[in-house]
């Protein structure tokens, strides 16, 4: 008889297909990765629907300045990425030093995701771009630039997607539990926010950029 992975109980988080020792709940990985998160998922309930059920809290608060928290982010990034030789360079707008409408602690993690990724996909000697700035329509901009290992065109439409594995920015090889982008665009669009890709191609770099409402 052949057993299927199907027969054994999956992570309870969107993106994460790793078995786990109790149906509905999530996988040792991310219990690592996202324990400050999963602490604040009540009743048990999946971590989507935490999140949207949060967002509603969360547009209704101010932080500190998207200046502020990408300054943050930087200095929380930099022995990572001086350890692996890749340089980390801050831009920030006069725009970016408004309030924003978000819970610092998931913008944090929002940020560190992106940075992290960007860091796996570069090589020693390279470098990447954290950028803030205004937006229009009452926005803040906030972006991770990599000129790394790039993302194919055909992926680009799915990188954000439950259980889509097969796209070089979550690939296993690179290190991660695969889920960190899946939950930073969950926690962007709990806060009326979008986030997104773009790439040239493979070996062209890419940038993930998200924008949040600004008071």
């Amino acid at each position: 008889m052949t057993i299927t992975g199907e027969l054994f109980p999956r992570c309870a988080l969107p993106g994460c297909a790793n078995p786990t020792d109790t149906q509905g709940h999530p996988c040792g990985q991310c219990r690592r990765d996202f324990g400050p998160m999963l602490r604040h998922n009540p009743g048990g309930q999946p971590m989507t629907a935490t999140l949207r059920a949060n967002g509603k809290t969360y547009a209704g608060c101010a932080s500190p300045g998207a200046g502020a928290a990408a300054e943050a982010a930087a200095a929380a990034a930099a022995r990572a990425y001086a350890d692996k030789g890749v340089r980390l360079q801050l831009r920030i707008g006069a725009g970016a030093r408004r309030a924003i409408r978000a819970d610092r602690q998931r913008l944090d993690q929002v940020l560190a995701n992106l940075l992290s990724n960007a860091l796996r996909h570069s090589d020693p000697g390279g470098y990447v771009e954290l950028e803030a700035d205004g937006h229009p329509h009452r926005r803040i901009r906030i972006a991770v630039v990599d000129h790394g290992d790039g993302i194919a065109a055909e992926h680009l439409p799915w990188i954000f997607e439950r259980f889509y594995r097969t796209d070089i920015a979550r690939d296993r090889d690179h290190g991660g539990s695969g889920v960190g982008l899946t939950i930073s665009r969950a926690i962007v669009t709990a806060h009326d926010g979008h986030l997104w890709v773009e790439s040239a191609g493979p070996g062209r770099g890419a940038v993930f950029a998200f924008t949040l409402p600004a008071p």
